[in-house]
């Protein structure tokens, strides 16, 4: 859900961008939308894997709202986003960067678009979060 929630919400529309970091902020009563352990996260993502349940939930939650969670439909984008993920670029270190898919929030493969935040997935295995201008 806090993956979910840090790609989601990213200060457009008069909402917070929410940022997961890896430390606590010294101030327990800051207003600075963070959520910290980031290697907390990464490392219970990494131990307890999308299982069934959590796959219906995430359907019904769609039946009712029409969106999903992308990170519980592509698990693989948490590394990719914020892990350590080895993708194609080692094999591949001469060969050109190419754009191969745009995903929207919900990790559906989408147009680019203007204003809108997009992830855009790259032959060389990365993947970059951007909102056009």
């Amino acid at each position: 859900m806090v993956f979910y929630m840090a790609t989601r919400y990213e200060g457009e529309n008069g909402e917070v961008d929410l940022f997961i970091i890896d430390s606590i902020p010294r101030d327990n009563k800051t207003k600075v939308p963070v959520h910290g352990m980031l290697s907390v996260l990464l490392q219970w993502h990494e131990e307890d894997p999308v299982d069934d349940w959590e796959r219906k939930r995430n359907e019904v939650i769609y039946s009712y709202q029409g969106n999903r969670n992308p990170f519980i439909d592509r698990p693989e984008f948490v590394e990719m986003i914020w892990g350590t993920y080895v993708g194609v670029e080692d094999y591949a270190k001469d060969e050109a960067k190419e754009l191969i898919m745009v995903l929207d929030v919900l990790g559906r493969e989408v147009e680019i678009e203007r204003g809108v935040l997009q992830f855009y997935i790259y032959s060389d295995g990365s993947v970059e979060k951007r909102v056009l201008r």
